[in-house]
């Protein structure tokens, strides 16, 4: 049996979750970026905050990454048109037991933090009245 390596966004996470309990909370991007490459010298960072902000269950960028619904712009098309109107459609909740809903960001301090719903609250990502993917608390 072959186990597959991580794909980088987990490598990413991994990283995130223990800076974050290293530094008693808040992380920043750079934080995350500079510990990558340290670790994998010979992986591409540009795109680690991409990752970052996928992973952050509040950050509007998510959707960008995380187009699981409905579509980025209007002239975007449905990722998976057979779910339109299904029961599987809307909304996606957030929740800690998903693999990428790990990080939450306090606009305040510029820091991002492991995702707690009982301190965080819950969100959601649904369509918004014109089928555009928008995200909210719950």
């Amino acid at each position: 049996m072959t186990t597959s390596a991580p794909s980088k966004w987990e490598l990413v996470k991994e990283i995130a979750k223990d800076l974050c309990l290293k530094n008693n909370g808040g992380i920043t991007i750079d934080d995350v970026k500079i510990k990558f490459e340290e670790l994998y010298p010979l992986k591409t960072s540009s795109d680690v905050g991409d990752d970052i902000r996928m992973m952050t269950i509040n950050s509007q960028s998510r959707l960008s990454h995380l187009r699981i619904y409905g579509k980025s712009s209007t002239k975007s098309k449905l990722r998976n048109p057979n779910i339109k109107n299904s029961i599987n459609e809307y909304p996606r909740i957030s929740d800690p037991k998903n693999a990428r809903d790990v990080l939450f960001y306090l606009e305040d301090h510029k820091i991002f933090e492991i995702y707690e719903p009982s301190k965080h609250g819950v969100w959601q990502i649904m369509l918004n009245v014109n089928e555009i993917n928008s995200i909210s608390k719950c």
